[in-house]
């Protein structure tokens, strides 16, 4: 917050773009991501559109996304697509659940990989999938959740055309 003051930003535009929060009963200024490892989330032409974030320690919410505005939309967009789209093989993309999983393929050079961002699968992301792969392979967690994602998921790739 104290770097982006000091090139000029206003606080109001800081909190409507959410990198800071206020507490309008204190009337105090935080950093929102405060704490948090920072990942930008760019869109698929590559345009920083938000911002994720991820405790180092057992705080919650584990992950922390910039909120919707009229630039970041998450269940429009897919972590990664801007960088993996490169990487596509076999007309194949893998879809993770989150940031770090991708991260982690990459440094294993399997780089034709999306994640949703900390949400189920949207049709407006199949859609987006769609446009650069005829195959989607789910590989969510194993957990129950992941599981439920993973049939959930299924479904919406196949009303999307896959």
């Amino acid at each position: 917050m104290n770097y982006l003051l000091s090139k000029g930003y206003d606080k109001t535009d800081l909190v409507k773009c959410g990198l800071i929060t206020h507490k309008t009963e204190s009337n105090k200024y935080f950093d929102r991501f405060r704490n948090r490892v920072m990942f930008p989330i760019f869109n698929y032409n590559g345009k920083v559109i938000g911002f994720g974030g991820r405790v180092l320690d057992d705080s919650l919410p584990k992950y922390l996304n910039s909120p919707e505005t009229l630039v970041f939309n998450k269940r429009m967009n897919l972590y990664g697509l801007n960088i993996s789209k490169k990487g596509i093989k076999d007309d194949t993309l893998i879809l993770v659940e989150g940031y770090m999983d991708l991260i982690s393929l990459h440094q294993y050079g399997i780089t034709n990989v999306v994640a949703s961002l900390g949400t189920a699968l949207t049709i407006n992301q199949a859609r987006l999938l769609k446009r650069y792969a005829d195959k989607v392979v789910i590989s969510y967690d194993a957990d129950m959740a992941g599981q439920m994602a993973t049939m959930r998921g299924l479904e919406i790739l196949r009303t999307a055309g896959f």
